[in-house]
């Protein structure tokens, strides 16, 4: 596998909670950095405080044998809402 190939990985999980539980954790931006050994913070650039159309967000990742480096990503609701009622 190369990386210029861009390999991905996808899981599915269903999870016995009402919507709102769901959605409680799949919004929060912080709960990935608590799972990750690479990725070290994530929060919410220009005053955002929640997944809104145009919510910018920005991560801090550290891979060892790479380097480190910061990401900044806009939230795509058309996505997000997609996935959550697809």
């Amino acid at each position: 596998m190369r990386y210029r190939d861009q390999p991905t990985i996808e899981v599915t999980q269903r999870v016995r909670c009402d919507v709102a539980t769901a959605w409680k954790y799949v919004t929060d931006i912080t709960l990935p950095a608590r799972c990750s050994a690479e990725l070290q913070t994530v929060e919410w650039l220009d005053d955002a405080d929640r997944v809104q159309v145009g919510a910018r967000k920005e991560a801090r990742i550290v891979a060892r044998r790479l380097s480190e480096w910061q990401q900044n990503m806009q939230a795509n609701l058309d996505w997000i809402r997609s996935q959550v009622e697809g």
